[in-house]
């Protein structure tokens, strides 16, 4: 298990430089958008916390108490625009559907079905590193890229499909998104206003890992089995060309391993701290072996017995777009004047 103990250091360290610094913050993020589009709704999908990891959860809570969170989001909730997402996706990369790659296109609508949401739209992107990612606060796309499908056939990318869509069943948009935007305002800060940011940014990069082990489970609830999770994971530690020779056992036992290493001593906890400080995605040994351990419990086969995990989509505010109070309990009306922040 991940230690969650260097949440309370990013914490303090947000705490304290606040008290100096944090209306600075403030003023740089006004003044960065102070001509930008108007507020935009975000989806929340209800039902969906049946399988999202402990972690995932507890380190979200962490990250929603650490100062600066509100103003952060706030700011996010108002400027952010998927529309100009969709334009720049649309203008650059090459949108899939049933008359567009079929055979690539064709695996996301039964992963939607299964978890009852809206087909997000799918794109492929021009870059040699395999990957994929979600994106998008009232609107959802999912991107993979050029070396992706090299690496893979197109029946193995199903997890990885699967994966992004958990990540969008799980609520895990709004705040990947809020990723993205720290870093883009902490670049155009500078000195203290840009340390402010640093215990935010810090929980962030802790939650994000831990997210990513919920986006895993999705995967295997859909493909009923850890096995092509587990196998792609494997393909993105070593590639394709050695991938059938592969000892799986060995691969988690190096999981093992460094969960042991990394609490051994001192130095050990030290160098684990830095080395994943400002990393967003937990290491890929690690993720199999989590998953791999999960879909053996008594919670994987009651969940598969359901089959379709459907779910319910609100689209709502974050904060009130009529007096800018923030929507603590995820309620359906604003505490502070009483309007209705679900949107049709």
């Amino acid at each position: 298990m991940i230690t969650m103990g260097f949440l309370d250091d990013a914490k303090n360290l947000g705490k304290s430089v606040k008290d100096q610094v944090g209306v600075k913050v403030e003023e740089k993020m006004d003044a960065k958008n102070d001509d930008a589009t108007p507020v935009v709704p975000v989806i929340r999908i209800e039902n969906a916390h049946d399988f999202c990891h402990n972690s995932d959860k507890q380190a979200l809570e962490a990250l929603q108490k650490v100062p600066l969170i509100d103003t952060v989001m706030k700011k996010m909730d108002k400027y952010w625009s998927s529309h100009m997402l969709k334009m720049n996706n649309l203008a650059s990369n090459i949108k899939l559907g049933p008359n567009q790659l079929p055979e690539i296109y064709n695996l996301l609508p039964p992963i939607c079905d299964y978890f009852g949401i809206e087909e997000p739209d799918f794109y492929i992107t021009l870059d040699p590193n395999p990957n994929a990612f979600a994106q998008g606060v009232d609107q959802f796309s999912i991107t993979v890229t050029s070396g992706l499908l090299e690496m893979c056939s197109a029946e193995e990318l199903t997890p990885v499909i699967a994966h992004e869509v958990g990540h969008i069943v799980c609520n895990h948009m709004m705040y990947h998104q809020m990723g993205l935007y720290i870093a883009s305002v902490g670049a155009s800060l500078g000195g203290a206003s840009q340390l402010a940011l640093a215990g935010l940014e810090s929980a962030y990069n802790y939650w994000s890992r831990c997210s990513e082990f919920s986006a895993d489970r999705a995967a295997a609830l859909y493909l009923k089995d850890a096995a092509p999770v587990v196998n792609m994971m494997v393909k993105l530690s070593g590639g394709s060309k050695v991938f059938g020779e592969i000892n799986v056992q060995e691969y988690f036992n190096q999981a093992v391993e460094y969960e042991r290493l990394k609490t051994a001593e001192v130095r050990s906890k030290v160098a684990h701290y830095a080395e994943t400080l400002m990393t967003d995605h937990p290491l890929n040994a690690v993720r199999a072996f989590e998953i791999e351990k999960w879909c053996q419990t008594d919670e994987f086969k009651q969940l598969i017995a359901k089959g379709n995990l459907k779910t319910e989509v609100v689209r709502e505010h974050i904060f009130c777009t009529d007096c800018g109070a923030k929507n603590v309990n995820e309620s359906k009306f604003c505490s502070g004047c009483g309007k209705n922040l679900e949107v049709a």
